[in-house]
């Protein structure tokens, strides 16, 4: 790298890095989105003050890829904290851009050596994506509880219903049996009713915040029994629970035979290692 480019590359470091102190210090009251969050949910989160500062000024919340996870980031967080994260994944790629930026710049000039600006470029892209993996992670770890835990409620409820419980007696204990995510959304029925759902309506949203199409064709059928007066409703459920349990079966199956053929690439590359390691030392004496 020549001298120019490298008085370049300082001038560019310097300007950012007095933007960076700038832009972190004139605004204190987008502090509360971080303390907001748990201490260790994001990387280098103290920093994101850099991104929200710059988000008063510039929106991206109409960001190609946030809208593609609009639907998980819901689900995982909820509707009503949808805008706030929006927010904070926002200032997390802004900050994690700039910041990786900067400390390029800085050693590129050091070292002299222009592929540490490169990698440095890398790295930043590599936490936006991993922001991004970690939400599908965590998303698909949720569904998978719900499809597991599913049965299981129903399998409650199925008890409680048959000791002469009515539905709205036994969703409620049923409720509190559990703490896992199905256990809570079903909680939460009480407080639709008294914001002003009618019951139906209630537990209807109860199968659209699942997100589950067995759920969703839960609360359906459950809403239907409802309005014809509960007649059918145990049998609905034993159904319905038989049903889920078959399904239940079926994923383990399935989970464990993933599991195994993930297990077959280093048992190969064992066997490899295994003889190669004998068939070496022959060849060396030739």
């Amino acid at each position: 790298m020549n001298e120019i480019l490298r008085y370049i590359l300082l001038c560019m470091a310097s300007l950012l890095g007095i933007l960076i102190i700038c832009i972190y210090m004139i605004n204190n009251k987008n502090s509360k989105y971080i303390q907001a969050l748990d201490k260790n949910e994001y990387f280098m989160q103290v920093f994101f003050i850099i991104g929200l500062n710059i988000l008063d000024y510039v929106s991206i919340n109409n960001n190609y890829i946030l809208t593609r996870c609009k639907e998980k980031i819901e689900f995982l967080k909820g509707e009503k904290y949808l805008t706030f994260y929006y927010k904070i994944i926002s200032a997390a790629m802004i900050t994690y851009l700039i910041i990786f930026i900067e400390v390029g710049l800085i050693l590129a000039t050091i070292f002299n050596e222009m592929k540490l600006l490169l990698l440095l470029f890398v790295l930043a892209l590599f936490c936006i994506v991993y922001i991004f993996l970690e939400i599908e992670l965590k998303y698909k770890k949720q569904i998978d509880d719900l499809l597991s835990d599913f049965p299981k409620m129903l399998s409650k409820l199925q008890v409680f219903l048959t000791t002469g419980m009515s539905l709205r007696e036994a969703w409620k204990k049923v409720g509190l049996t559990g703490e896992e995510r199905i256990f809570v959304e079903m909680q939460k029925i009480d407080v639709h009713i008294q914001n002003g759902y009618t019951e139906i309506e209630a537990i209807n949203k109860f199968g659209d915040d699942c997100k589950i199409n067995e759920i969703k064709k839960f609360s359906l059928l459950l809403s239907q029994n409802i309005e014809k007066g509960n007649r059918d409703i145990i049998l609905m459920i034993n159904a319905l629970a038989n049903e889920s349990w078959e399904n239940e079966r079926h994923r383990v199956i399935k989970k464990a035979e993933i599991a195994s053929s993930k297990l077959v690439f280093p048992l190969v590359i064992m066997l490899i290692s295994i003889m190669l390691m004998v068939v070496v030392p022959i060849f060396s004496e030739f």
